[in-house]
């Protein structure tokens, strides 16, 4: 499994942290792990859920932050044959604390989760993974929601399963996309994906910096967020900003890596879009890639483009969202990045909110097609980079919001 590179690059005039205009954004972050394996569980502080028998799937989640998590955690998870294993467990976690959480004590047996169920020809979306409560740093309190479902948990280590499928993800119910029972040798076998649910204060800003703001969103929905303003030409231009936690000389750097987010746009105006990205390298002549939603109208778009440091956009591919994008509605975005030598794949998805206000609500329908990007590495994209957001608008103000960040080295 790939791991965050550190590399020591000097970052000159831009180590500032955003904090939210008239009010503290609580930081925070959250490392999980989601494996499989024989017994258990897994070493944590606190454990809810059985051990395997003779083996299960298990979530350990830490806070490896400076804030407070009081709240719940578990998984919404029915299984093929209806009976519903979901499970809520009260839980507060200090900082250094974690813990482990299991579905049943043989999840690879029930026949996959959250359906559909018996078609071999659409993958399920498999058990989610939440953590829904509030964050607390000395007097501030923020609303904190996560969820994280079996489908977009990513492991970046391929293994072909007895049915053929070659995958890194649905880990949780024993690495097949359709629920089949794979055995036990290959269940525990499995590399374990590791995920880091992401504060926006460890967010810096690379270009339009001033237009770049840590700050209740700005629809008006209560959660913290990234907020892109501004406005642009004809011309079009791109705000950038870098996941940089610590900040000062050096930046984190990963190869392939899947980066998740929430987005909204708060209104119509010409052409506007948020996103994730990867691979993207400060130094002169060096480019990343973005996997932007693009809100114009009835012609909504999810692009891979490539992005510089002048804002300059190339898109590689796109998909058709048609009229799928509205204002003020939280969307889950995934960007899924596998560097393979001089070779780079990408998927991306757009998918709706079962609350369209709440971005910590549970994943209801994919908006337009899935996005299916394979080539050369383009010219100025290296096989490592920073991840981060972007923000875009053409004759327009961007005037869109980002938050519920994840990243999957």
């Amino acid at each position: 499994m790939k791991r965050p590179i550190m590399t020591v690059l000097a970052i000159l005039a831009m180590s500032l942290v955003f904090v939210a205009n008239g009010s503290a954004a609580v930081p925070y972050h959250f490392s999980g792990v989601a494996n499989y394996q024989f017994g258990g569980p897994p070493a944590a502080t606190f454990h809810f859920g059985p051990a395997g028998a003779p083996d299960t799937s298990f979530v350990v989640i830490t806070n490896n932050g400076t804030s407070t998590f009081t709240g719940n955690i578990g998984f919404n998870a029915v299984s093929s044959g209806g009976v519903d294993f979901s499970a809520s467990h009260a839980v507060t976690l200090a900082p250094g604390q974690s813990a482990s959480v299991s579905i049943n004590n043989e999840a690879s047996n029930q026949g996959g989760y959250n359906g559909p169920f018996d078609d071999p020809t659409t993958p399920q979306e498999g058990a989610e993974f939440f953590m829904s409560g509030t964050i607390t740093l000395g007097p501030d309190t923020d609303p904190f929601g996560r969820l994280l479902p079996d489908r977009d948990i990513h492991s970046h280590v391929f293994k072909t399963n007895k049915f053929g499928v070659t995958l890194d993800n649905y880990i949780l119910q024993g690495g097949d996309p359709f629920g089949r029972d794979t055995e036990d040798a290959f269940e525990v076998a499995q590399a374990p994906a590791s995920f880091e649910f992401v504060s926006v204060t460890d967010f810096r800003g690379v270009r339009r910096a001033t237009d770049i703001n840590v700050g209740p969103d700005l629809c008006g929905t209560g959660q913290p967020s990234l907020n892109f303003t501004g406005g642009a030409g004809s011309a079009s231009d791109t705000w950038i900003a870098v996941y940089d936690p610590i900040p000062g000389p050096g930046v984190t750097v990963f190869g392939s890596v899947s980066v998740d987010a929430d987005l909204l746009f708060q209104k119509f105006n010409d052409s506007k879009g948020a996103g994730p990205l990867a691979l993207f390298n400060e130094a002169p002549g060096k480019q990343g890639l973005a996997l932007v939603v693009i809100n114009k109208g009835n012609t909504d778009v999810l692009a891979l483009a490539t992005v510089d440091q002048q804002g300059k956009r190339t898109v590689l591919a796109a998909v058709s969202l048609a009229s799928g994008i509205h204002q003020c509605v939280w969307y889950r975005v995934t960007m899924d990045v596998v560097v393979s030598g001089a070779n780079v794949s990408v998927t991306g998805n757009v998918y709706e909110h079962v609350t369209p206000s709440d971005p910590g609500s549970g994943l209801g329908s994919q908006v337009g097609d899935t996005l299916s990007f394979t080539g050369p590495r383009p010219t100025g994209v290296d096989a490592t980079g920073e991840v981060g957001l972007v923000g875009t608008a053409t004759s327009a103000f961007a005037n869109s919001s980002v938050s519920d960040v994840i990243i999957e080295p």
